[in-house]
């Protein structure tokens, strides 16, 4: 598949801003799985699902205490249904988790 092929990008991780960001000023329309939600995420892309979503002046609590590995298959599942998908790329976050790793690729 050659770039002019590729417009719809989807980007996976737990922090997806900074690809999601740079991949959307390159021309992609950008769809991402991560776990923050935050401000800058949203204004960035055209769907996104995540773990939790921020709100200003409110904690997002402890990192440890609602990571699961699990749920960005189920984010990624979501966003394929709702919308055509060309390209993904994998941010940090999931280094360590193989099994989620393989499912993602397939």
């Amino acid at each position: 598949m050659s770039k002019t092929e590729i417009q719809n990008l989807l980007v996976v991780g737990v922090d997806t801003v900074s690809i999601a960001d740079s991949a959307r000023r390159a021309g992609y329309k950008i769809y991402a799985a991560d776990y923050f939600g935050d401000m800058d995420l949203r204004r960035v892309c055209s769907k996104y699902e995540s773990v939790i979503y921020q709100e200003p002046g409110k904690s997002c609590g402890k990192f440890e205490s609602r990571f699961k590995p699990e749920a960005f298959i189920q984010m990624t599942r979501l966003l394929l249904k709702e919308a055509q998908i060309d390209a993904a790329l994998l941010s940090s976050g999931l280094d360590d988790h193989s099994d989620v790793l393989r499912e993602l690729n397939e």
